[in-house]
């Protein structure tokens, strides 16, 4: 996020990278920046090659020059996008006004579009909703699966698809039954939890594995294959057959969140396990039977309370 005007400026020291005020820079390009020095040519062979990318055509039409500052402004938006607080920002930016950070967040779309794709008509009918499995469904799905371990792991720990087959033996805690989920969505670390029969069969299959490489060495499409296969030999995909639902990895990231919020878990708590950031992304998985409502009404509502 340094200006282009801060260059020359630019140095490193003990504490880290500085031009009159710290900035965050991450260990790859800090080994980078070892021995480096400000070169006006640089810069100017820079803006030379921006001026021909394929990227400027799109700035040519609006009469509006592609410049250094591109990845000044890409740094904020996508730090905003990331849920980085805003005050935050300002600082990192070296921004002197709040309102001048506050500029970007019309441009930063990302939790826009999330809100967008979940209520605007157009997107929702795209979107087939996830059948209400239940846990009776999930243990078919466990026995009819090629690869069991991996229908378990989706509905055990709520992983999503994309950070199933990222993690290493070596993001596995035994001691404390978790996987360590490194830059999940949002570019977001955390942990994941696991019973102890979900973590005594990832052992078994991780130590199959070299420490450095993933745990399931699976393609997204491998991984939807193995889930819908296992809906159809289990009966499953007959059981909800034109009830305009879909049986998927991800139904049974829903079928996590569901039945721990049955079970008591409170929806914070069910955000973190999800690694939401926003508790509204939450309430989006979690399916309330009307039995429960039904329950706490009558247990809650003054005029239900029993000897009332």
């Amino acid at each position: 996020g340094v200006r282009v005007e801060e260059l020359p400026r630019l140095s490193l020291g003990p504490q880290g990278l500085h031009v009159g005020r710290p900035l965050a820079c991450d260990g790859e390009t800090l080994k980078r920046l070892q021995g480096w020095e400000y070169s006006p040519s640089a810069l100017a062979e820079l803006e030379s090659w921006l001026q021909r990318c394929s990227l400027a055509e799109r700035f040519d039409c609006c009469r509006r020059p592609l410049t250094a500052r591109v990845f000044r402004h890409s740094y904020a938006v996508q730090r905003l996008e990331a849920g980085m607080d805003l005050v935050v920002l300002s600082q990192l930016m070296g921004h002197r006004d709040l309102r001048t950070t506050a500029a970007y967040i019309a441009v930063a779309m990302g939790d826009c579009r999330a809100v967008y794709e979940r209520t605007h008509p157009f997107c929702a009918r795209l979107r087939t909703p996830q059948a209400d499995l239940s846990s009776e469904d999930v243990l078919a799905l466990i026995a009819a699966a090629r690869q069991p371990m991996v229908v378990r792991l989706l509905y055990a720990s709520g992983l999503r698809v994309s950070e199933l087959n990222h993690f290493t033996p070596g993001d596995i805690d035994e001691a404390d039954r978790k996987i360590f989920v490194r830059t999940g969505k949002g570019e977001q670390d955390r942990y994941v939890l696991l019973d102890r029969k979900s973590l005594r069969q990832l052992l078994i299959e991780a130590a199959t594995r070299p420490p450095g490489e993933p745990v399931f060495p699976l393609r997204r499409d491998e991984i939807w294959d193995i889930v819908k296969e296992a809906a159809v030999d289990s009966g499953l995909e007959k059981k909800y057959a034109g009830s305009g639902v879909t049986i998927s990895p991800h139904g049974l990231r829903h079928a996590c969140a569901s039945h721990c919020y049955q079970a008591g878990m409170p929806p914070e708590m069910v955000a973190k396990l999800l690694g939401h950031t926003l508790l509204r992304n939450t309430l989006n998985y979690v399916d309330v039977p009307w039995s429960m409502v039904e329950s706490q009404a009558r247990a809650c509502h003054p005029w239900m309370v029993k000897g009332r």
